[in-house]
């Protein structure tokens, strides 16, 4: 059995272009009161350990929307708190070399990738790891939200979405004869 039998895609998760931006603690998302519609939970490639993922109260502001299966950049204008906040380090985000001769606005992440991607049970690996270290992403979790994944991690959707089938594949991805 191989993983490209069972997987319907694995992809890299969103590149930010300034993690330090982006990356927020729940504390700071209350102190500056940011809209929920574009907070998700995010772990860190370290985080994700064999059948577990140890997320740290670690958030991404991703600044879109799902609109009818297509990721569509936010208008800063519907999220005002959100818009002050990136407004005051709009030339921090303005320079990023990663934006120029790009078409993006000030305020977009490099990659960010389908949000649908993101949005339904899917496994975790770190991109880095010295062992097998898959764990399985069920809106049951911590957060009670599907978890955003960036670079430092891949996301697994399986072509068929039983959870079982999940469950049967991470046991399998962490086993000694993967």
């Amino acid at each position: 059995l191989r993983l490209k039998d069972l997987q319907e895609m694995v992809y890299e998760g969103f590149v930010s272009g300034d993690n330090d931006v982006y990356f927020l603690t729940s504390e700071k998302i209350k102190k500056l009161n940011l809209e929920q519609a574009v907070i998700k939970p995010v772990p860190k490639g370290r985080d994700v350990r064999s059948f577990r993922n140890n997320w740290n109260d670690r958030y991404v502001l991703f600044p879109y929307l799902n609109k009818k299966n297509k990721t569509e950049v936010i208008k800063l204008n519907d999220f005002p708190n959100v818009k002050k906040y990136f407004e005051e380090i709009k030339e921090r985000l303005k320079t990023r070399k990663s934006l120029k001769g790009s078409s993006k606005n000030w305020y977009e992440m490099i990659r960010p990738r389908e949000f649908d991607w993101y949005e339904q049970d899917k496994i975790i690996c770190p991109s880095i790891s010295d062992k097998n270290s898959f764990c399985v992403d069920f809106k049951e979790n911590q957060s009670k939200k599907y978890f955003f994944v960036d670079h430092d991690c891949y996301g697994i959707i399986l072509k068929d979405k039983n959870k079982k089938n999940y469950l049967y594949a991470l046991s399998i991805l962490n086993s000694k004869i993967a």
